[in-house]
C-alpha cells in the first residue's frame, strides 16, 4: 500500500519507529510524512529508510500547502490510506479523502466526531440523554439560553479538545466577564450536568469494537481552572456499574458513523445510575489514558489502530491479559513562574511511569487546559481508594519538589 501519515505530534509521542518502521513487515508499503517543521529533526532517522519520504510544515493548524501538497503526491503515489491520529487533523483528512476518494472517514463521520453542536444533535435525535445545548453566535443567544434553562451552565468551542477555553458560567456576572473578552463565534453553551465524570477508551479494529475499558475522573476535566491536577482511575472493569456503562458506550457506538478502524474516548456524566452524554473523540484520550491501558491489558490502542491501517495484520486478544491492579494518572498542573528544578526521578515503587513535559526555563502562569501540566505520574495499588489517595500524594509531593523563579512584570 501507499500510507501518507499525518504525523502533526513529535516522534517522542507518535514513536513510528518503534511501532511499525522496526517491523519488517513495513517494507510491502511505502510512506509519505508529513510532519511539523519543529518535529522534523526527531523523525530523520525514518527519513532514511528507502521506502519513506518526509516533507514539513509551518504552520501546521492554518497552511493550506498540506493540502495542496497531499493532492500533488497523491497522482504521483496514488495513496490507498491517510493516516491521522490527532484531533486537530480529523476533519483536515476527512476533506482530503473525500476529495481524493481514498479509503477511511469522510467529512459527514468525522463532523459528528468533531463539531459538539452535530454530535450532541445526533446524539440526542438517536435518543440518548444529552444536557439542553445550544449553538451560540451573539451575547444574546446566550443571555436566550440562560433566560430559559437557568444556570449553572457551560459555554465551550464547537471543535475544542482539552477543555481549552470551557468556561462554567454561575452567573450573570460570569456570562459578562466571558463576554468582556472572548468571541461567541463558534461556540456552543449547555446546561451544567450533575454527576461524576466518567470515561470509556477503546478501539475498533475492522469494525469490530474490540474492548472497552471504564474509567472515572477524580479531578475532572475542568479543575485545571481550580489550580488542580487532572486525574483518573480504573474503576473495577466487572463492578455493576462499569457493566452498565460498558453497555451504554457500546449503544452509542452502534448508531454512530464509526470509521472501519478507530481508537474512541468517550465522556459522560453519572447521577445514581442515570447517564448523560458529554462528548466522544475519534482518537485516543489525553493524559496517559493509552500508557494506563497498556499496562493493564499489554495493548497500546494508538499502535494498534496504526498498525491496522498500514495494513499489518496484528490480532488483540484481550482474555490473555487481566485486570491484577488498580491504575491510574495524574497530570500535574504547573505552578506560577519559570520552572528551575523538577524531579531527575520519582521514590515511589508504587509509581511506574513519569513523563516529563515541561522543559527547565519555561515560564508558565498556571494551566490553560485540562491536559496542560509539567509532568503526567502513573501509579497503582490494590484498590481503588488507595490508588486515589496515591496519586492525590505523589501530585502534592511532585509540586513541592518542583522549584519555580517569580516572574517579574
Amino acid at each position: 500500500m501507499n500510507i501518507l501519515i499525518f504525523a502533526s505530534q513529535s516522534i517522542k509521542y507518535l514513536p513510528l519507529d518503534q511501532w511499525i518502521f522496526n517491523d519488517p513487515i513495513h517494507e510491502k508499503n511505502t510512506y509519505v510524512l508529513f510532519v511539523k517543521k519543529e518535529h522534523e529533526e526527531g523523525y530523520q532517522d525514518i527519513n532514511q529508510l528507502p521506502n519513506v519520504n518526509i516533507y514539513s510544515f509551518d504552520n501546521w493548524e492554518k497552511n493550506n500547502n498540506i493540502e495542496k501538497k497531499a493532492i500533488d503526491l497523491h497522482f504521483k503515489n496514488n495513496f490507498d490510506k491517510l493516516l491521522s491520529v490527532r484531533e486537530g487533523d480529523v476533519e483536515r483528512a476527512s476533506y482530503i479523502r473525500d476529495y481524493l476518494n481514498i479509503s477511511g472517514q469522510r467529512p459527514y463521520s468525522a463532523k459528528i466526531f468533531r463539531d459538539k453542536y452535530i454530535m450532541k444533535s445526533f446524539v440526542a435525535n438517536n435518543g440518548f440523554k444529552t444536557p439542553n445545548f445550544q449553538k451560540v453566535h451573539s451575547y444574546i443567544d446566550a443571555l436566550n439560553f440562560l433566560d430559559n434553562y437557568k444556570y449553572p451552565a457551560v459555554i465551550k468551542p464547537i471543535d475544542g479538545a482539552g477543555s481549552v477555553n470551557t468556561l462554567v458560567l454561575k452567573s450573570k456576572e460570569d456570562l459578562d466577564r466571558f463576554a468582556a473578552s472572548n468571541s461567541f463565534a463558534n461556540m456552543i453553551i449547555e446546561s451544567f450536568a450533575k454527576g461524576e465524570v466518567y470515561h470509556l477508551d477503546g478501539i475498533i479494529l475492522d469494525n469490530k469494537l474490540e474492548f472497552i475499558t471504564v474509567s472515572k475522573y477524580i479531578n475532572n476535566c475542568l479543575a485545571y481552572q481550580e489550580g488542580k491536577s487532572t486525574a483518573s482511575i480504573f474503576i473495577n472493569q466487572d463492578s455493576p456499574l462499569s457493566i452498565i456503562l460498558k453497555n451504554y458506550g457500546k449503544a452509542l457506538l452502534n448508531i454512530l458513523p464509526c470509521p472501519q478502524n478507530m481508537t474512541f474516548h468517550l465522556e459522560i456524566f453519572v447521577d445514581n445510575h442515570e447517564i448523560t452524554f458529554c462528548e466522544i473523540a475519534c482518537r485516543t484520550g489525553g493524559g496517559r489514558i493509552a500508557e494506563c491501558i497498556e499496562a493493564e491489558l499489554g495493548i497500546h490502542i494508538t499502535k494498534e489502530f496504526i498498525k491496522r491501517e498500514c495494513g499489518f495484520s496484528n490480532v488483540i486478544d484481550v482474555q490473555k491479559n487481566k485486570w491484577d491492579k488498580y491504575r491510574g494518572w495524574i497530570l500535574s498542573s504547573p505552578l506560577k513562574g519559570t520552572l528551575v528544578s523538577m524531579p531527575e526521578e520519582i521514590p515511589n515503587e508504587w509509581v511506574f511511569d513519569y513523563w516529563k513535559f515541561a522543559t527547565i526555563g519555561t515560564k508558565f502562569d498556571g494551566a490553560n487546559s485540562s491536559v496542560f501540566s509539567t509532568a503526567a505520574l502513573c501509579c497503582e495499588a490494590d484498590t481503588e481508594s488507595l490508588l486515589t489517595e496515591r496519586l492525590i500524594e505523589i501530585d502534592k509531593w511532585f509540586k513541592s519538589n518542583c522549584t519555580y523563579q517569580e516572574v517579574k512584570s
